[in-house]
Formats: C-alpha cells, structure tokens, sequence
C-alpha cells in the first residue's frame, strides 16, 4: 500500500512544523535560561560589590578571602572577577584589588589558561592578566610575544604595556623589528600603544 500526493504533503507540512517548532522552543529556552543566568549574575555583582567595598575600608585580607572566595567558573566567581576588575580601574584601590585578584586564584586560573591550543581561549586569559596588571604574569606573557599569531602578539603588546613592568616594556622594544615584518594588525596595536 502506497502513500499519495497528499498523505506525503501533510506529512513533510507536519515535519517542517516539528522542525520550526523545535527550533523555536529552543531559541525560547535559550533566551529564558540566559536570562535568569544575567539576573543571578547581577545579583552577585550587587553582593559582591559591596562586600569589597567593605574591603577596601577594613583591609583584613584574610576575613575578605574567606568571605569572596568561589569555586571556578560559577556565576559567583564571574560575578566577583568583573567586581574587581572595574574597582581595577579606580587608581586608589588598584594595589588591593591586585592582592584580592591574586588570592582568590584568578591570576593563576588565567595563567594556567595561556597554555591552551585555542587561540581565543589564549588570548582571553592574556587580556585578563593584562586587565589584572599582575606583574607577576609579566614573565608568562613574554613568550606570546613572539607568537605566530598577529592577534596574540597584538593582546601581548596591550596586556604588558598595561602591566607596566620594566622588562615587559623592554621585551615589547627588543621585538619591535620582528613585530614589524607581521601583519599589518601587530603595527596598528605597536602605533595605538605609542598613544
């Protein structure tokens, strides 16, 4: 027994809806499930907020780590990561922020990170270092600059002239006639970095 025309035609209208149903239930969940990940994210940051600030006015490190400190890579630990590294940014608590970033395993996490094979992964966690002007990841972050990549060697150059180290600064001139046979992109950061 055969199927006709129209048997194959509703069948093929009832597997196109299946499909755009299915896609757009999970676009739906999706977009709720990222929603609430942001609410949670933002309430940690409110908290998290807070309690560095009361930080920075006590000082006591040790009651601060035991208080803030997380597991890796939960909305906690995000939460508390982009905390710092906008306090980062206000010049008068950089030198704490630096400690707290330290002790709360951030620094190592993203420096375990530079030995990853994939290239954003790499260069996120060299942003990040850059971002946390560890001067202790100065000596890690001296190797990239040598890297075949244009787009790691660029995220080098920033991150260690953020940084700021003497021998990062001096490493970035020795390479200056390497960086200049690269890509036109490894140029344009050497020109911006001069600004």
């Amino acid at each position: 027994m055969g199927f006709d025309l129209t048997e194959i035609l509703i069948l093929i209208i009832i597997l196109i809806f299946s499909i755009v149903a299915g896609i757009f239930s999970a676009a739906i969940y999706r977009r709720t499930s990222r929603g609430i990940r942001y609410r949670n994210l933002d309430r940690a940051r409110n908290l998290y907020s807070n309690k560095v600030g009361k930080y920075l006015d006590s000082g006591n490190i040790q009651t601060t780590i035991s208080e803030l400190a997380s597991r890796a890579n939960t909305t906690e630990w995000h939460a508390m990561e982009e905390v710092l590294l906008d306090m980062m940014e206000q010049a008068n608590h950089a030198d704490k922020i630096k400690v707290l970033l330290l002790e709360l395993g951030y620094v190592d996490y993203y420096e375990r990170r530079l030995g990853k094979n994939n290239i954003i992964k790499r260069a996120s966690a060299i942003y990040k270092l850059g971002k946390m002007r560890c001067e202790r990841s100065t000596w890690k972050l001296i190797p990239y600059l040598k890297d075949g990549n244009p787009e790691i060697v660029t995220v080098t150059i920033r991150s260690l002239s953020k940084i700021g180290m003497p021998i990062g600064l001096v490493s970035i001139l020795d390479e200056i006639p390497n960086i200049l046979t690269k890509p036109l992109s490894s140029k344009k950061t050497l020109e911006n970095s001069q600004n």
